[in-house]
């Protein structure tokens, strides 16, 4: 796989895994996403696809037909479908530029999903968000919030180093957390953080 610059420029780095993404010039500002997502729509999924977010093609699964689709408008949500390439076959075979990815199963815009994951790296509150995206449904930012998350946990895991080792030393900070004023009568909580 290819690590994707925010430049556009052609300078990739080969990573191991097949799955991953890593972006290693600065971040987006929200000023680069709005002129992303302002484009025309073949434009935003043109992007999308460059930062791998949606899949560059896809092969027609109809019985004998391999075919590469196309992007072609449509009127679904995201304005842009695959559609078979081969017209010789009589079938009209259809997939959503979503199929495979995590925005398959939303009924948000992807615009919105990505304005999302923006505003929760920069750790702005739900309720924020909502307010910002005009999204009624405070389940679907909870969703997407606890989404990001979870994958935010798993790239630490998958990403996490062994501490120490033979001949190094590790230093280990204990410390102890209570409230500050226990309540009378009641045992004050305590915490042991380990650093």
């Amino acid at each position: 796989m290819w690590s994707i610059r925010k430049d556009n420029t052609d300078k990739r780095e080969e990573t191991d895994d097949e799955d991953e993404i890593v972006d290693n010039s600065k971040p987006f500002t929200l000023q680069d996403v709005y002129k992303n997502l302002n484009k025309p729509r073949l434009e935003v999924l043109q992007w999308f696809q460059e930062l791998g977010l949606i899949a560059r093609e896809f092969f027609c699964n109809a019985p004998n037909c391999s075919s590469s689709m196309t992007l072609a408008p449509s009127t679904c949500i995201d304005g842009y479908q695959w559609v078979c390439s081969n017209r010789s076959k009589k079938h009209s075979f259809k997939r959503s530029v979503r199929k495979g990815t995590w925005f398959e199963g939303s009924r948000l815009a992807m615009e919105e999903i990505i304005l999302m994951i923006y505003f929760w790296v920069h750790e702005f509150m739900q309720s924020q968000v909502r307010q910002e995206l005009n999204i009624t449904n405070s389940e679907s930012v909870v969703a997407y919030f606890n989404y990001c998350r979870e994958v935010a946990v798993d790239v630490m895991v998958k990403s996490s180093q062994k501490v120490g080792g033979y001949g190094l030393v590790v230093e280990v900070i204990v410390s102890k957390f209570n409230r500050r004023k226990p309540v009378k009568g009641k045992k004050s909580e305590e915490q042991w953080v380990y650093c």
